[in-house]
């Protein structure tokens, strides 16, 4: 039996809580911890010091303490978290914002914070140049690099092997990442060299991420094989950009965002499901997708959070490396209300049932009969499209089909939050 001052050790780490942030094997003394396709494991001898379970995110968060910590205030929003400014933005660049997932705001700022020297790199998800179909993390220094990893990346990558690098060389260093790895990093700045060397946060948005037999799917579904991929993009083409894939042979495949979607109900990881996250919280700059009809065509949803973040959004509009205009609370909830619906009110609709060991310290808000109904539902669906033999069945029915699926379960998540 455990006593209370036996140290923990990797193994006292309940499987369910665990993100795939690579928290744990970035701050393993041995190494003996291995981050991979969004499993973590022992690949050596545990020494049982304890700092895995004291620094992992998935097992326990307290989102006030951390705002308050890191953000200069506690939350005041059950919604969006701690911000000083709101606003929609876009590269004034063309050609950047013509490349990126939406308005192109994260890599305008991070080209501009490495000209000027401010950053020695920026730590970030990127495609494999060997094997386009696979993502995973790396050190930008050069704008080249950074405007090379422009869009997103819908799939599971850990940043344990970057994590490290801030006990190796000196920095600072800007971190991108979605709120799994802004909480690991979050957490990891209790200690001086993270916190010193890892001076910016920007998170991205995130309603859901996918595992890696979403993209292979997808892939398939175009009817190529990966091994004559030459390029992939999740958001290729004009805004809002689609699953673009082109060969070595010149041939080219494309899907819409709004018809691939139904992968996020057949492919979101299990711990995806409780995470109540949609606007990363705790990061310094919060970017994601605008989805509002008087912003067409390319915007960015910016939150600046802390004193820090702020100060860097105004200078690169003032400099002219972005516009950004100012907008309203209400602006941001009509952009994102379903996704809102799905991760703050939908959250501990599927805790309720999935039960995980999560100490998150939230508070529950007011969920009526017809919503706890209808993200019950959804969750149901999720599960049951999770199940190998049904989710390869489902994956085989024509595209038109599925698209009509992703279209069901987008509506199955909206409802009224007050906008």
């Amino acid at each position: 039996m455990r006593t209370s001052k036996a140290p923990h050790s990797f193994h006292d780490i309940d499987a369910r809580v665990c993100t795939g942030c690579g928290a744990c094997a970035s701050i393993c003394p041995p190494d003996a911890i291995t981050a991979e396709g969004g499993r973590v494991f022992l690949q050596g001898e545990c020494t049982k010091c304890g700092l895995c379970y004291r620094f992992c995110p998935g097992r326990q968060m307290d989102f006030d303490a951390l705002s308050r910590t890191h953000l200069g205030a506690a939350s005041r929003d059950p919604l969006l978290g701690y911000y000083r400014f709101l606003g929609v933005g876009h590269a004034k660049s063309e050609e950047t914002r013509r490349r990126a997932a939406s308005g192109g705001v994260v890599t305008a700022v991070l080209t501009r914070l490495l000209e000027e020297g401010q950053i020695k790199g920026a730590l970030a998800v990127t495609m494999s140049e060997d094997r386009p179909w696979q993502s995973g993390a790396s050190v930008l220094t050069t704008p080249q690099e950074v405007k090379g990893a422009a869009q997103s990346k819908y799939s599971l990558v850990s940043l344990d092997a970057l994590l490290g690098i801030p006990r190796r060389e000196e920095g600072p260093f800007a971190v991108v990442g979605l709120p799994c790895h802004v909480h690991g990093v979050r957490r990891l700045q209790r200690l001086g060299s993270f916190r010193e060397k890892l001076p910016l946060v920007i998170g991205l948005f995130c309603g859901f991420n996918l595992r890696a037999a979403a993209t292979h799917h997808l892939i398939d579904k175009l009817g190529f094989a990966e091994e004559e991929v030459a390029r992939l993009e999740y958001r290729g083409g004009n805004w809002p950009g689609g699953f673009l894939v082109q060969t070595h042979d010149g041939r080219q495949g494309f899907i819409p965002k709004d018809q691939y979607s139904y992968v996020n109900l057949l492919h979101v990881p299990r711990r995806c499901l409780t995470c109540p996250d949609l606007t990363n919280e705790l990061a310094d700059i919060s970017v994601g997708d605008t989805w509002l009809q008087e912003y067409s065509g390319g915007w960015s949803t910016v939150i600046g959070r802390s004193h820090r973040g702020v100060h860097i959004l105004k200078q690169a509009a003032l400099e002219g490396v972005v516009r950004i205009d100012e907008i309203t609370r209400d602006d941001v909830l009509r952009s994102h209300a379903h996704l809102l619906a799905y991760k703050k009110q939908g959250y501990f609709v599927r805790q309720r049932w999935l039960r995980v060991p999560l100490n998150y310290k939230l508070q529950t808000p007011p969920i009526g009969k017809r919503h706890w109904l209808q993200q019950s539902l959804l969750l149901a669906l999720i599960l049951v499209l999770s199940n190998d033999l049904v989710g390869n069945f489902v994956q085989r029915l024509p595209l038109d089909w599925l698209a009509r699926l992703a279209s069901w379960g987008r509506k199955a998540a909206k409802h009224s939050i007050g906008v």
